[in-house]
């Protein structure tokens, strides 16, 4: 189970985020217009929720997990030149 879960687990930096951002905007934009369109075309609201269905698990596929493009700028922090003195 700890492998499963360190495999799904990671970060994703500042512009990955902004990435992951605009892509499960533009899948949802386009499932929701293709969907309502099958829809209008076959007269059947069963196949517009099953097609919004696949295109919602597409986006979920592309977006949640931590893909490398996700990952590709990392935030570098700097480096303390001070020490911190303990005091008790």
């Amino acid at each position: 189970m700890d492998q499963l879960v360190s495999k799904f687990e990671g970060n994703i930096d500042f512009k990955g985020q902004q990435l992951a951002e605009s892509v499960s905007n533009t899948v949802l934009i386009v499932g929701s217009v293709a969907s309502c369109l099958i829809g209008f075309v076959t007269q059947n609201v069963k196949l517009t929720c099953y097609a919004f269905a696949i295109f919602l698990i597409l986006d979920l596929v592309i977006v949640v997990p931590p893909w490398k493009q996700y990952r590709a700028n990392p935030v570098r922090f700097a480096t303390s030149n001070r020490s911190i003195e303990v005091v008790n």
